[in-house]
């Protein structure tokens, strides 16, 4: 049986993205290797015969280095260290200053996050306003032409308003509702 080399490649290919080891490398010399094996051995390139050639050739293919494991000894070291750290750690004396320290940035943090929530509330109750707005036509139906212009008014009497704070968004929002009504 003749094999092209096309196929010896493809099946070089599958076998090594679906079936070679995780520690073998991927080089030409491990494929040298490899395919004298094969061809030595059973005369054609097939999955199995690679598998095979790894199994018989692993003591000179060149694979990926394993990390070294710890002995028992370098174990215990590094847990004993830590057992001092933790203990130095909970002898320290627990000062009322530090603890309040961390008590003021807690209450800071969440009084920054409860100004934030009640920022972006305010100013999605404005574009519920805004968006809200609908005109009716006597007929009893909604006017879009009439709709469209007066949400263009409140959009501008919204605009008037500098909305980078907290004060500066509540006042556009009682000055919108009050336009709101007047519309």
């Amino acid at each position: 049986m003749i094999q092209t080399i096309d196929e010896v490649r493809r099946i070089a290919a599958d076998w090594g993205y679906n079936l070679a080891p995780a520690d073998m490398v991927q080089n030409e010399n491990n494929a040298q290797l490899l395919v004298d094996y094969c061809l030595s051995q059973f005369g054609v390139i097939t999955a199995g015969g690679l598998t095979q050639a790894y199994n018989a050739l692993r003591a000179k293919l060149d694979l990926v280095s394993q990390p070294k494991k710890p002995t028992q000894v370098e174990i215990a070291a590094k847990l004993e260290a830590k057992m001092r750290r933790d203990f130095a750690e909970s002898i320290k004396p627990q000062s009322v200053t530090g603890r309040q320290n961390f008590n003021d940035q807690k209450a800071a943090k969440e009084k920054t996050e409860a100004l934030a929530k009640e920022f972006s509330s305010i100013n999605s109750q404005i574009e519920y306003e805004i968006s809200g707005y609908t005109a009716g036509h006597p007929s009893g139906v909604t006017d879009y032409s009439r709709t469209e212009s007066g949400r263009a008014a409140l959009r501008g009497v919204r605009d008037g308003y500098d909305r980078r704070s907290i004060e500066g968004a509540s006042a556009a929002l009682s000055a919108v509702r009050a336009a709101k009504n007047e519309l």
